[in-house]
C-alpha cells in the first residue's frame, strides 16, 4: 500500500528558474518527532529525471537538510532530496539508517508526484552522510537495517551511491593521525 504523509508546513517555492521547492515534507514520525525532506524538482522537464537524494553530515550529531550540496545538480536535470534524519543524541545506531531509508521508501512511493524516476534514485552524503549512504548502497536486504517507519511495502534500495569522505570501518579510524581520538567514550562513532 502506498501512503502519502504530508505536513501542513509543505508549501512549494518556485524562486529557482523552473524549479519548484517543496520544503519539510513529513516522510515519516520516530519517538514522537516529524522527520522531514525538502524536495526541488522540475516542473516542466518532460518524462521523469533521475532523483539525488543528500544525506548531510556533522559526526551524526549536528547539520541540517538545508542548503544541499548537491543542488548544482538541477541544472543538469535531476532532482533534488535532502532529508533530516534523527541525530546521535536523539537516537543510537541504527536510527539513523532507519530513518533513511525510510526518506527513501517515501521518495520512491510519491515519484510520480514530482516528475522523477522511482527506479533511478541515487544517494550523496559527505562524512556521516557519506557513510549513511555507503549503508544505503549495500543493505538493501538486510532486513535488521531496514526498521518500520513510514510508508511499507515499498523498496528502500537506491541505483547509484556517492560517498564523500564518510567513514567506513570505525574500528581503524584512529589509524590517521588527527585531532579526534576515534576510540574515546565521548567521540561521534561511539555516541552514534
Amino acid at each position: 500500500p502506498l501512503v502519502f504523509l504530508m505536513s501542513a508546513a509543505t508549501h512549494a517555492d518556485t524562486s529557482l528558474n523552473g524549479i519548484a521547492i517543496d520544503r519539510n515534507i513529513v516522510y515519516a514520525s520516530a519517538d514522537g518527532k516529524d522527520l522531514k525532506l525538502d524536495i526541488y524538482w522540475h516542473k516542466a522537464l518532460e518524462g521523469p529525471v533521475p532523483l539525488i537524494v543528500w544525506i548531510h553530515g556533522g559526526a551524526w550529531r549536528q547539520g541540517s537538510k538545508e542548503n544541499p550540496r548537491v543542488l548544482p545538480m538541477l541544472s543538469e536535470g535531476y532532482a533534488v532530496a535532502s532529508i533530516q534524519y534523527r541525530l546521535s543524541q536523539e537516537a543510537i545506531f541504527p536510527a539513523q539508517i532507519h530513518d533513511c531509508k525510510a526518506a527513501i521508501r517515501w521518495l520512491r512511493a510519491n515519484a510520480l508526484r514530482y516528475g522523477y524516476d522511482p527506479d533511478r534514485i541515487g544517494a550523496w552524503g559527505a562524512s556521516a552522510g557519506g557513510h549513511l549512504v555507503a549503508l544505503l548502497g549495500t543493505s538493501g536486504d538486510v532486513t535488521e537495517l531496514e526498521g518500520t517507519l513510514g510508508v511499507s511495502g515499498v523498496s528502500s534500495r537506491v541505483q547509484a551511491v556517492a560517498d564523500w569522505f564518510g567513514p567506513t570501518d570505525f574500528l581503524r579510524m584512529n589509524d590517521v593521525a588527527g585531532t579526534i581520538d576515534h576510540d574515546a567514550p565521548d567521540s561521534p562513532e561511539s555516541r552514534l
